[in-house]
């Protein structure tokens, strides 16, 4: 199995637009700098594509604007803290399909190393502890199941924990470590890190048609997720204590975003690596 980042498939699969409320309040995540990987947007031309790392527009009035641009579709990874994004693709040499996973640098988009890997390195999210710079997300199992792994982007090495009972679409972890994701269904769940196990919190009423993304955001303790369907696309806000969710800005449904996350300050010269904060 491999998860699918083809967008815009004309699905047939009935009514999938949104039917949650808009947030009404101005939003308490002013200022956050949401970044995540654009894997198809509907400012590009036909025949166009401008993969890559985005600011992302999560209330009314901002737009998208590239941090760096990537000749590969980033379908999941995560940003290391210090200056790199690790980001998994699917990309075609000689003529047949292969996986990496590159090393891009921030500031220029230079790719500065490239890890041939299997497409089981290949997560739906992946969300970074930032108590300890480790990764996990939900990657493909055998038989069509789902897995939760520590996946560690820096080598091209995964390390299995348990079997998740769904996939996941969206992860993130708050700034002590705990741990939160999206079913597929909609439904949102705490999630112990060391063995797996989801504890259902309520339904975020949310359609999530196509891969996407999740995250933390610690300045208001709430869960942001990016979806996107045939009919909608946006952000969305979920409460983390009943997991209710209102949206925060809606999108052409030709934005589609993975690899939703919120960057930490940039770190001094020379210094040591810092673990993400709330990333995926």
């Amino acid at each position: 199995m491999v998860f699918s980042t083809d967008v815009r498939k004309g699905s047939a699969a009935g009514d999938k637009r949104q039917r949650i409320p808009k947030k009404t309040a101005k939003s308490a995540s002013e200022g956050l700098g949401l970044r995540g990987s654009a894997m198809f947007m509907s400012s590009w031309g036909d025949n166009e594509n401008h993969y890559g790392i985005y600011n992302i527009p999560y209330t009314q009035g901002m737009q998208f604007s590239p941090v760096f641009t990537s000749t590969a579709a980033i379908g999941c990874g995560y940003d290391n803290g210090d200056g790199l994004f690790y980001g998994f693709a699917r990309v075609i040499e000689g003529g047949e399909y292969v996986y990496r996973i590159f090393h891009y640098d921030m500031e220029t988009g230079e790719i500065v190393a490239s890890l041939p890997v299997e497409q089981d390195m290949q997560a739906s999210d992946i969300a970074v502890d930032p108590t300890t710079g480790k990764a996990y997300g939900c990657c493909p199992g055998e038989n069509d199941s789902f897995i939760w792994a520590q996946l560690d982007y820096a080598t091209g090495q995964r390390t299995d924990i348990a079997q998740l009972s769904m996939m996941l679409s969206g992860i993130g972890a708050d700034k002590n470590g705990n741990f939160y994701a999206v079913g597929k269904t909609g439904k949102f769940y705490s999630l112990d890190k060391t063995n797996g196990r989801l504890t259902p919190i309520g339904d975020t009423k949310l359609n999530l048609q196509y891969l996407t993304g999740g995250c933390f955001n610690d300045r208001d303790n709430t869960f942001l997720m990016c979806y996107c369907t045939d009919a909608s696309a946006g952000i969305a806000e979920i409460d983390i204590t009943t997991g209710n969710a209102v949206i925060l800005r809606e999108l052409d449904p030709k934005d589609d975003i993975t690899c939703l996350y919120i960057p930490l300050p940039a770190a001094a010269d020379k210094a040591p690596a810092k673990p993400a904060l709330s990333v995926t």
